[in-house]
């Protein structure tokens, strides 16, 4: 009789680094590119982050729908990444408007795309020049 070869889903495989690897570092993010400015994520904490995310976003029914999600670079945008894997959400990636002409585009990029929620930071729905305040 022949082995069947499973292959794991990264949601699978991180839920096992959690287990098996907490406090080991998931993701570290050098702020400055370069030198001692870094923040960091355990396989455990990454793992809540994202599963307590997940569960919110199947709350919501959003579970095989599209999002956006506007967040610079970072652990944020990491963990919300993740957390639309493990709720089988369709991310759609884009940097966050920093004027009109980027709100504009990401505009297109929604109406394109079929998103059906935008997923943000706090601090990016408040920013003057963002262009969000046309949309919420």
């Amino acid at each position: 009789m022949a082995r069947r070869e499973t292959c794991k889903g990264f949601a699978e495989l991180l839920s096992e680094h959690a287990a098996l690897h907490p406090a080991q570092p998931a993701l570290i993010f050098l702020e400055t590119g370069e030198g001692d400015q870094a923040s960091e994520l355990t396989y455990a904490a990454l793992h809540r982050r994202a599963g307590a995310l997940a569960a919110d976003l199947t709350r919501r029914g959003l579970k095989g729908q599209k999002v956006l999600l506007l967040f610079p670079s970072g652990l944020e945008y990491a963990s919300t990444f993740l957390a639309c894997i493990y709720a089988g959400v369709v991310a759609v990636p884009v940097y966050p408007p920093r004027n009109n002409w980027h709100a504009e585009r990401v505009a297109v990029i929604a109406r394109d795309s079929g998103a059906v929620a935008a997923l943000t930071l706090p601090d990016w729905l408040r920013k003057p020049k963002s262009g969000f305040a046309r949309w919420v």
